[in-house]
C-alpha cells in the first residue's frame, strides 16, 4: 500500500503548483513597493495546499496524472484571469454583468475539460504547460530578487549618514518622541474653504495645551512614502537618490540612525500605509498579529490589503457578491464583500491605535522611546461619522462630505489623546502631528497644504515658523534637543499629475501658497 502510494505521488505532475504561484507573485511584484513578502504567505500556503489536494484527489478519480494536471491548470487560468478580463470588458462595455461573464467562463471551463478528455496523447501539451509554468515562476522570482537587491544597495548607501554626534546635550533626560501621521490631512484653511469644516475650536484647545500650529505648512512631496522618506532623511530625495521609484528603508534614514545612537527604542503601530519600507522597530503594536490569523479565512475582516486585491482578480469576488443577496443565511460576523471587509479592518485599527497610543507612556522600555503612529484617516475610505460611528461615503458626489467627516472625527480625538501622552510622560515629550499630504485626487492648492502641529517643550518651538515643511521638522528638533548643527533648507513642495510616481525631472516645484501673517 505504501509502495503504491509512493508510486502514485511520483506520477503527479506538479507544475500547477508553479502555475498557481504565478498570479500571486505577479500581483505582489506589481505592488512590491507597497506590500511586504509576509503579506502573501497565508494566501500562498492555503492556495498551494488546495491545489496539491486537488491534484491528489483528481488523480485518483481520473487515473491519469497528466490530464488531471491539465484540468486543474485550465481552472487556475480561468479562476485568476477573471477579474482582469472583467475589468477590461467593463471599460469597453459598461453594461456588462458578472452573471454573464461567470456563465461564459463556466462554459469555457466545461469545453476545455471536454477537449482535454478527448485527447489521446497529452504529452506535448503537458510539456508545454510545464515549460510555461517554470518560465513564469522564474520571471516573477527574478523581479522580486532584483527589487530586494536594489533595496539592499540603497540601504547600504544610506547608512553612515550620522557622524560626529554631539556629546554634551542641553538636557539631562532624553524625551520620548511621538511622530503621529494623519494620512491625507490638509491644512485648517483648506479644510474650511474646500470642505466646509472648521477645526478652529480643536486647534485652539491644542494651542492652549502648548502645541504650535504651522498654519502655512505644506508637504514636500504629494505621496506618502516620498513625503515620509524626505522627512526622516531631513533632505530632498534627489539629494540622496537617483530616482524616486524605490526608496531605502525608513530604518536607514538619518533620523532613525541618529536616535539609535542615543539608545532610542522604536515603537511602531501596525498600519496599512507601510509601503514595504522597514521601520526596524523594536516593539510592534498590532491589533491582531498575523500569526494569529494564518489560517483564519472567514470572516474576511481578517484579510490584509493584498489578499483583498487578489480576491478581486478571481472568480471568488463575484461569487461572494452573489452570495450577499442571501446574506440573511450567513453567520452575523461573516463579511464576504472584500471592500467592506477592508473598510471595517481600517475602522477597527484606528480605534485600536487611539486606545493604545495613550498607554504607550506607561510602557517600561530600556531607554527613551521613538513612537511612530500612522493613522489612515482622514485618508479614504471615508467611513467615519464625526461622532465615530461607521458611516460609508463612497460615491464621487459624497467624497467632500466623507473627507470632512473623517477629518472632524480624528481631530476631535486629538486633545484627549495628546493630553494623555503629555500627562502620563515622566519627561515632557516631543510630539509631531502631521499630515503627510493633503486630500488625494486634488489640485496642488488642496493636495500640498497639510496640518502640522508641534509640541516641543522647554522652548523647543522657538525655531518654528508658520511655513515650516516636514523636511525641516527634525532639523529643528535635533538642533535644539541634541545640539546638532543642521542648516534649515528652503521649503519647497513637489507635485505631479499622475497616480504613478514619475522621475524627478517630471516633478513640478511649488513655493508656499499661504500668506504668512505679518509679511
Amino acid at each position: 500500500m505504501i509502495l503504491k502510494t509512493k508510486m502514485f505521488l511520483q506520477k503527479i505532475k506538479y507544475y500547477p503548483l508553479l502555475l498557481v504561484s504565478y498570479p500571486i507573485f505577479a500581483l505582489y511584484n506589481h505592488n512590491i513597493q507597497h506590500v511586504h513578502i509576509s503579506d502573501i504567505l497565508r494566501i500562498l500556503s492555503i492556495t498551494l495546499a488546495i491545489i496539491l489536494l486537488f491534484l491528489v484527489i483528481l488523480g485518483l478519480i481520473v487515473k491519469d496524472s497528466q490530464k488531471s494536471s491539465l484540468y486543474i491548470s485550465t481552472f487556475i487560468f480561468l479562476f485568476f484571469s477573471y477579474g482582469h478580463i472583467f475589468a477590461y470588458l467593463d471599460q469597453v462595455w459598461p453594461e456588462i454583468r458578472h452573471r454573464l461573464v461567470l456563465l461564459s467562463w463556466f462554459l469555457i471551463l466545461i469545453l476545455s475539460i471536454w477537449l482535454i478528455r478527448k485527447l489521446k496523447n497529452t504529452d506535448e501539451l503537458s510539456k508545454f504547460f510545464t515549460v510555461v509554468s517554470i518560465v513564469l515562476f522564474v520571471y516573477q522570482g527574478f523581479l522580486a530578487a532584483r527589487f530586494e537587491i536594489n533595496r539592499m544597495f540603497l540601504n547600504s548607501g544610506n547608512t553612515g549618514q550620522v557622524i560626529n554626534l554631539p556629546e554634551d546635550l542641553p538636557i539631562d533626560e532624553l524625551p520620548d518622541i511621538y511622530f503621529v501621521i494623519l494620512d491625507g490631512h490638509t491644512s485648517s484653511a483648506v479644510l474650511k474653504e474646500d470642505s466646509g469644516y472648521d477645526n478652529a475650536a480643536v486647534i485652539a484647545e491644542l494651542q492652549e495645551m502648548g502645541f504650535y500650529l504651522a498654519y502655512c505648512s505644506q508637504t514636500n512631496y504629494w505621496r506618502t512614502e516620498l513625503s515620509l522618506s524626505s522627512t526622516l532623511n531631513i533632505n530632498y530625495l534627489d539629494e540622496f537618490l537617483e530616482n524616486p521609484h524605490q526608496l531605502p528603508d525608513y530604518e536607514y534614514s538619518y533620523v532613525l540612525q541618529f536616535l539609535d545612537n542615543y539608545g532610542y527604542q522604536k515603537i511602531k503601530f501596525e498600519t496599512k500605509a507601510d509601503h514595504n519600507l522597514s521601520f526596524g522597530e523594536d516593539i510592534y503594536l498590532a491589533r491582531e498579529r498575523e500569526i494569529g490569523n494564518m489560517f483564519n479565512v472567514f470572516p474576511f475582516t481578517k484579510m490584509n490589503a493584498y489578499e483583498a486585491e487578489l480576491i478581486q482578480t478571481t472568480w471568488l469576488q463575484p461569487v461572494l457578491t452573489l452570495i450577499l443577496n442571501f446574506n440573511e443565511l450567513l453567520p452575523a460576523d461573516w463579511v464576504l464583500d472584500v471592500k467592506t471587509a477592508t473598510y471595517y479592518e481600517n475602522y477597527n485599527q484606528v480605534f485600536y491605535m487611539l486606545e493604545e497610543l495613550g498607554r504607550v507612556p506607561y510602557m517600561d522600555v530600556e531607554g527613551p522611546k521613538f513612537v511612530y503612529a500612522h493613522f489612515l484617516v482622514p485618508h479614504e475610505p471615508y467611513i467615519f461619522h464625526p461622532s465615530g460611528r461607521y458611516e460609508l461615503h463612497i460615491s464621487d458626489e459624497e467624497y467632500q462630505i466623507g473627507y470632512a467627516n473623517n477629518a472632524e472625527f480624528i481631530d476631535s480625538q486629538l486633545p484627549d489623546l495628546l493630553g494623555k501622552i503629555i500627562d502620563r510622560s515622566r519627561t515632557p515629550p516631543i510630539i509631531i502631528v502631521m499630515g503627510d499630504h493633503g486630500r488625494n485626487g486634488s489640485p496642488p492648492k488642496i493636495a500640498l497644504p497639510i496640518l502640522n502641529l508641534y509640541y516641543l517643550p522647554n522652548g523647543g518651538d522657538g525655531e518654528l515658523y508658520p511655513s515650516i515643511s516636514p523636511v525641516n521638522t527634525f532639523r529643528v528638533i535635533l538642533n535644539y534637543y541634541f545640539n546638532a548643527d543642521l542648516e534649515l533648507l528652503k521649503d519647497v513642495s513637489y507635485y505631479w499629475n499622475t497616480l504613478e510616481v514619475p522621475g524627478f525631472a517630471d516633478f513640478t516645484a511649488y513655493d508656499n501658497f499661504c500668506e504668512v501673517e505679518g509679511q
